[in-house]
């Protein structure tokens, strides 16, 4: 960890993204990212984040932006429309999620 430096790490977790997609517009059809085995690796990482002790702190925003009845997707509320990116409501959700104590010098 950075904390010899006076570098905090702060690691979070990735949000979900079934269903997400990049338009680029004509010519071409929308691409999209979802696969169950990237999904298997999303949830792999997150577990890592969480129990790895690798940061000096934690946030799940996994848990604070996923949709309880479909953890793989965003929350309905949360979602900006590509279901990537969280939309403004989401990213208060996630801003008030990370505790002000974690930046602060121990």
């Amino acid at each position: 960890m950075g904390a010899s430096k006076g570098i905090r790490i702060i690691g979070t977790t990735n949000p979900p993204f079934e269903n997400s997609f990049l338009d680029l517009g004509p010519p071409g059809p929308p691409i999209t990212f979802y696969t169950p085995e990237k999904e298997r690796m999303r949830q792999k990482v997150n577990a890592w984040i969480l129990s790895s002790e690798e940061f000096d702190g934690v946030v799940d925003l996994d848990a604070v932006v996923r949709d309880p009845s479909h953890p793989t997707q965003l929350l309905p509320n949360y979602d900006s429309g590509d279901h990537l990116h969280p939309n403004n409501a989401g990213c208060r959700a996630e801003g008030g999620a990370i505790p002000l104590a974690l930046f602060q010098s121990h």
